[in-house]
């Protein structure tokens, strides 16, 4: 008597094969949609009216008449100025060896 072994033949499944298939299709489209489709413009119309804010482009500014306007001139800095020689800590150049 012989004794015949034969290996089992793996069956496809085409469940899971349609479903790596369905996959990769949503991957490739997905990546189509987000990488190349053109985007579709929408206008945005402005809340409000427009005429309240139009005179703000058509003002002229000089800035030697604003730093020469007693106002600006009469303005004073309540802030001490900083002394960089007196708030160094540490190397000057902490990248360099000692």
């Amino acid at each position: 008597m012989a004794i015949i072994v034969e290996e089992e033949k793996k069956r496809t499944n085409v469940v899971g094969l349609l479903g790596w298939i369905g996959i990769i299709v949503f991957v490739l489209v997905a990546a189509y949609y987000i990488f190349f489709a053109a985007p579709q413009l929408v206008a945005i119309q402005p809340s409000g009216s427009l005429g309240a804010i139009a005179p703000i482009a058509n003002i002229n500014l000089n800035p030697t008449d604003i730093t020469n306007s007693p106002v600006f001139q009469s303005l004073q800095s309540t802030i001490p100025p900083i002394n960089p020689s007196s708030t160094i800590s540490g190397r000057s150049n902490p990248f360099v060896a000692p």
